[in-house]
């Protein structure tokens, strides 16, 4: 017998998570603002909403007769525990468009809940799509947060800025493909990719740096940015 699972939300990561289930469990889709077609019973009652709304979706569903859980890796399982008798967290660690093709068995999924059976259930519920699964408190979800907002949010705005650049000389963005496949390779292969920094700044070429300076100066915010990473990359290798 199949896993029931409902989804409540519409967005990216409820999109992704009802493909990741598709064909492995009873998969329903409900709108967090209607919850038209709720069930009434389920396994696993999936909040794929954004995080401010997390408390005001766990209370609306009322008494249901199911583990509930949120996919936020910023907000603590205490959000649900004013509403949901048998709360918990299943946090994919991945960033989600609605138009990507993903592979579900390489995402990591972060989960928590405070009942040991419970947490078999989603533990064995998302194991439908992956095995890399991990017990995860509150402190360590809002770390992991805070390193993949460094590594994918950050690093996305780094590869638009390096665009603008180089449409001005109109030039492909697909130019930096191979340094940047090299980077993260190097990165991955390294104990730690502070090893494998290169470039003007962990060598302090002074005179590189200015001229970038200078040639940024008609976009302010960017050279804002092209100091503040410049200086922490030299303070870090200065340790």
């Amino acid at each position: 017998m199949k896993r029931c699972i409902c989804i409540i939300g519409s967005g990216n990561v409820a999109t992704h998570l009802a493909k990741a289930f598709r064909d492995k469990a009873d998969v329903t889709m409900v709108s967090p603002r209607t919850l038209a077609g709720l069930p009434a019973k389920a396994d696993v009652y999936i909040i794929a909403v954004t995080d401010d709304a997390i408390p005001t979706v766990a209370q609306s569903l009322g008494e249901v007769d199911g583990i509930v859980v949120h996919t936020s890796g910023s907000t603590p399982m205490s959000a649900l525990l004013p509403f949901a008798a048998r709360p918990g967290v299943l946090y994919p660690l991945q960033t989600f468009s609605k138009e990507d093709t993903i592979d579900y068995s390489a995402i990591p999924v972060f989960v928590e809940c405070n009942d040991e059976d419970d947490l078999k259930t989603l533990m064995q519920t998302a194991e439908l799509f992956t095995d890399k699964i991990y017990i995860a408190d509150e402190e360590t979800r809002r770390r992991l947060h805070i390193a993949a907002v460094f590594s994918c949010n950050f690093v996305n705005h780094l590869l638009a800025i390096s665009s603008d650049i180089l449409s001005k000389e109109r030039l492909p963005l697909s130019i930096l493909r191979p340094l940047i496949d090299k980077t993260i390779d190097k990165a991955f292969s390294l104990s730690n990719p502070a090893l494998g920094q290169t470039g003007p700044a962990v060598r302090q070429d002074l005179s590189t740096i200015d001229k970038h300076l200078s040639m940024l100066e008609s976009t302010p915010e960017v050279r804002n940015l092209y100091q503040i990473i410049t200086q922490d990359i030299i303070n870090y290798h200065s340790r």
